[in-house]
C-alpha cells in the first residue's frame, strides 16, 4: 500500500481536475471553431501554435521551477487556463480566440499539455510516505487517464442534452467553455494550497544549474 502526504494528495486532485478538463474540451473546441467561422485549415493550425506554445512554456518555465519551487510556479500558471477558457467563452474577435487558445495551455486531444505534468513528476516521489514510489507513479497515471475519458464522455453527453433540449449549439458550447474556465479556478486554487505546503526550493548556483534547469542530469535529457 502507498501512502501520500497531504501535499501528495494535492497533486492528485490537480491531476484529476486537470485531465477531466483537457477530456472535455476536446470534445467541443474544434466544433466550436468551426461554429465561429474557422476553417479546417486554420482549426489545424490553432491546434498547432497550442502545441509549439505548450512545449516553450514548459522549457521557459523549467528553469524557474528550480529557482522558486514547481509549485509555486504552477500556482502561477494554473491561471491562464482560467483566461484561456474565459476568452473562448467571450470573445467574439477570431484573435481573441486564437490568443484564448494559445494562452490557455489548452490540450486538443485531451491528453496532458502545458507544463504541469512534468513539475508534479518532479514532485511526486518526495510525497511518497510509505511504499512503493513505481505504484505512486501508477496511480498518477490512472488519476489522468481515467478522468480524460470521463471528461470527454461527459461533454458529449452534456452538448447532445443541451441540443435536445433546443439550445443553440455555440451557445451550449459557450457555457461548456465557461465550465474549463471554472476547472482552472479549482486547480489555481488547489495548486496555491499545494504551494504553500511545499517548503521553499533551495536556491542552486547557476553552474549547477545549467541550461533550462537541468544541471548535471542535461546530457541524458538531450540524449532522450
Amino acid at each position: 500500500m502507498t501512502h501520500l502526504t497531504s501535499a501528495g494528495r494535492l497533486i492528485f486532485a490537480g491531476r484529476a481536475v486537470r485531465s477531466f478538463a483537457f477530456g472535455w474540451l476536446s470534445v467541443i473546441l474544434a466544433l466550436y471553431l468551426g461554429e465561429r467561422g474557422f476553417s479546417a485549415a486554420a482549426i489545424g493550425a490553432v491546434f498547432t501554435a497550442t502545441m509549439v506554445e505548450d512545449a516553450l512554456l514548459t522549457m521557459g518555465l523549467a528553469g524557474l521551477a528550480s529557482r522558486i519551487g514547481p509549485a509555486r510556479v504552477m500556482a502561477a500558471t494554473a491561471p491562464l487556463i482560467v483566461l484561456g477558457g474565459a476568452l473562448l467563452a467571450t470573445a467574439e474577435s477570431p484573435w481573441l480566440l486564437v490568443a484564448g487558445a494559445v494562452l490557455g495551455t489548452i490540450s486538443p486531444n485531451g491528453l496532458e499539455a502545458g507544463p504541469f505534468a512534468p513539475m508534479e513528476q518532479a514532485l511526486l516521489p518526495d510525497e511518497v510516505r510509505s511504499g512503493s514510489t513505481v505504484r505512486a507513479f501508477g496511480w498518477y497515471n490512472v488519476f489522468a487517464f481515467l478522468p480524460a475519458a470521463l471528461g470527454a464522455g461527459s461533454a458529449g453527453a452534456a452538448l447532445g442534452l443541451a441540443l435536445r433540449a433546443g439550445i443553440a449549439e455555440e451557445a451550449a458550447e459557450r457555457a461548456m467553455l465557461a465550465g474549463y474556465a471554472l476547472a482552472g479556478v479549482v486547480l489555481t486554487l488547489l495548486y496555491v494550497r499545494l504551494a504553500r505546503a511545499r517548503p521553499p526550493a533551495p536556491r542552486a548556483s547557476p553552474r549547477g544549474r545549467g541550461g533550462f534547469g537541468l544541471g548535471p542530469s542535461r546530457g541524458a535529457v538531450w540524449q532522450l
